[in-house]
């Protein structure tokens, strides 16, 4: 025993602190571990001389359980020394209790980077070596020595669907499988608050009529909380239309009076030809339409396809997409509304859940924790209040030309258009359910406070630039919209680097304030 510690001893000491596989796989192989060493140990992985390694760097989070660092015993080992008993027994111990780890199998048709930051964190944490695995590596998944699974595998995987369907091990799931939703406790996104902020949102700019454009299989992948649940919640308490349109259904095409040709299993390869026909069907009357798309490349698309048709974005359509990375929005042609669900504290919980069982916790049958913290970042796409009155949405677009000039007022409006200062605030309640004077508030108010996150502006620049007349009105008006004063707005936001509060259980954004404040001030009835 003890030449073959001062064997590795004398490897890793000649090898300047750097392991090669080869190396590793050698010194398992005389110590008869060779099943239980992890494999794909990345090679040219130095020692480790500190703490707070990443799992996912195998080489250096195992060998950093040994505890061997530059001040200890093992580095002024030489060659010729002989380690007594202890010592040796010492070393294999911490050996193994390495290969003891636990080993956890990540089985996903796709790839979130957030969800596997949340379950890298979890692992790290616990001290978990993790190995991902897709279709492609399905024979490595079946004879792994795992001792559980993590997967998200979508309905038209078949070769991961049966894996899962017939694995021993524990398993946590981020998706449901299609017939088999109870089988396996999950941790999912509560989509159904998704749909009810994205409506809500669309609410607070007087959108009457809302449309869902996504996948059918969401209604088994996540049974019970779907985008279109929660946009009905609030579409059925509003009185409000909701069309909801799955690319991946033959009766969506024969609805708009086109083949159903499927070439992909979600339909959505083919979204440039049946785009259009919902486009032309939105157009047939003067309301305006607020949109939530499942997923931001469509909703790209999409984009495009209205402004070839001269559809005016959001005048027409208001426009929101969920996506990984709000920073997509930026690069579509009208930057583009996101809800960003926080998919880093999915993997997480679901990293969490697998580890519970692994200890022994019993879940009851069809166990689900949901989660619904989520970002909406509003953008051109969905920012503007909209009306089916045709005089009252060109009202609207002289109120945006003008409403930041100081002095600009209800009666300048009336004027305008040659319309009785009366005339113009009926035509406007009955429209959008707000006056004149609330709405050139509300731009103002709006401006200000995205003045004040994002810039270093003196107060007295924002007042000229925003159309109040004094700083009694900015104060007034941004703690009115925002809970407080311009200075502690300000303040807050830039102590939080980016302004957000996304994943911390318990808190509201500013922004959500202000929409919370706005919708019920609309008449929404929300919980949130």
């Amino acid at each position: 025993m003890e030449s073959l510690i001062l064997g590795m001893v004398t490897f890793v000491k000649r090898s300047g602190g750097f392991l090669e596989r080869a190396g590793i796989d050698s010194i398992c192989d005389q110590l008869a571990w060779n099943q239980s060493v992890p494999h794909w140990l990345p090679v040219g992985s130095r020692l480790s001389q500190g703490s707070g390694l990443p799992v996912y760097d195998d080489a250096t989070s195992w060998l950093h359980r040994w505890r061997w660092s530059r001040e200890s015993w093992f580095d002024r080992l030489q060659p010729d020394d002989r380690i007594g008993n202890s010592g040796a027994l010492r070393i294999l111990g911490v050996v193994w209790s390495a290969m003891k780890r636990k080993r956890i199998a990540i089985v996903s048709s796709f790839y979130r980077l957030g969800q596997w930051r949340g379950i890298m964190r979890y692992g790290q944490e616990v001290g978990w070596i993790c190995q991902r695995h897709d279709r492609d590596s399905i024979d490595r998944l079946v004879t792994g020595n795992f001792d559980g699974v993590l997967f998200q595998v979508d309905e038209f995987d078949t070769p991961l669907l049966d894996f899962i369907a017939g694995c021993a091990l524990p398993c946590v799931g981020l998706r449901a499988l299609l017939g088999a939703e109870k089988a396996h406790p999950l941790a999912l996104l509560d989509l159904a608050a998704i749909g009810r902020t994205v409506a809500t949102h669309f609410l607070t700019n007087n959108v009457r009529r809302f449309a869902y454009i996504g996948p059918s299989s969401d209604e088994g992948a996540n049974a019970g909380c779907t985008h279109v649940q929660g946009m009905r919640q609030v579409a059925c308490a509003q009185g409000i239309e909701l069309e909801c349109i799955f690319p991946d259904l033959p009766e969506t095409w024969q609805k708009y009076g086109l083949s159903h040709r499927q070439s992909s299993p979600t339909g959505w390869d083919r979204f440039r030809e049946l785009g259009p026909a919902v486009i032309d069907g939105w157009m047939k009357t003067n309301e305006p339409v607020g949109v939530l798309l499942a997923f931001v490349e469509p909703a790209m698309e999409f984009i495009e396809l209205m402004a070839e048709k001269g559809v005016e974005i959001p005048r027409d359509v208001s426009v929101a997409a969920q996506t990984e990375d709000g920073l997509t929005g930026l690069v579509t042609k009208t930057p583009l509304t996101c809800v960003v669900p926080d998919f880093e504290s999915q993997g997480y919980q679901a990293a969490r859940l697998l580890d519970g069982i692994l200890n022994g916790r019993t879940l009851r049958h069809g166990h689900r924790d949901l989660l619904s913290s989520a970002e909406l970042i509003v953008r051109e796409s969905s920012n503007q209040m909209v009306a089916s009155d045709p005089l009252v949405r060109e009202m609207l677009d002289h109120i945006r030309r003008n409403a930041l000039n100081c002095g600009y007022s209800p009666q300048e409006l009336a004027n305008a258009f040659g319309y009785s200062l009366r005339f113009v605030q009926i035509r406007f309640r009955t429209a959008l359910n707000k006056g004149v004077a609330e709405m050139i508030r509300d731009l103002r108010t709006r401006h200000a406070g995205d003045l004040l996150r994002h810039t270093r502006k003196p107060l007295q620049s924002i007042i000229t630039d925003c159309g109040f007349s004094n700083h009694h009105q900015l104060d007034r008006n941004v703690k009115r919209a925002f809970g407080v004063n311009p200075t502690r707005l300000r303040r807050e936001h830039h102590a939080a680097g980016s302004g957000s509060t996304r994943g911390l259980p318990g808190t509201t954004s500013r922004t959500e304030l202000y929409e919370k404040r706005m919708s019920c001030r609309s008449g929404a009835s929300i919980r949130y």
